[in-house]
């Protein structure tokens, strides 16, 4: 497993060249799937035991709130890179990757 630091640190590198797009800053494109996968299937099955409405809606809520939040997360972190990207100390993440390059 990759280290989280250094994960991050590349990640922050090839934005500083090319600030990061929403579709690229929300979860894997596999979590995303799985929760609508959940969803789909969470809610068939609601339906199939005659769950009353309420707790299909709430089922399907919860569900489009998690995706809503992550894309207004990701849209959140896309609007302030500006100023993030002035706050970040570029030396110290650039001395992160290159430490591993060098380990490697």
């Amino acid at each position: 497993m990759q280290d989280p630091l250094l994960h991050l640190s590349t990640q922050y590198l090839r934005y500083r060249t090319t600030p990061p797009r929403v579709i690229r800053m929300l979860p894997k494109p596999t979590s995303l799937l799985g929760l609508a996968l959940v969803g789909a299937i969470g809610t068939t099955a609601l339906v199939a035991i005659q769950c009353p409405t309420p707790g299909v809606s709430l089922f399907l809520g919860v569900c489009i709130g998690a995706a809503a939040r992550d894309l207004g997360m990701a849209t959140n972190q896309r609007r302030y890179w500006p100023v993030f990207s002035q706050l970040l100390d570029w030396s110290k993440i650039e001395e992160v990757t290159g430490k591993a390059r060098d380990e490697h």
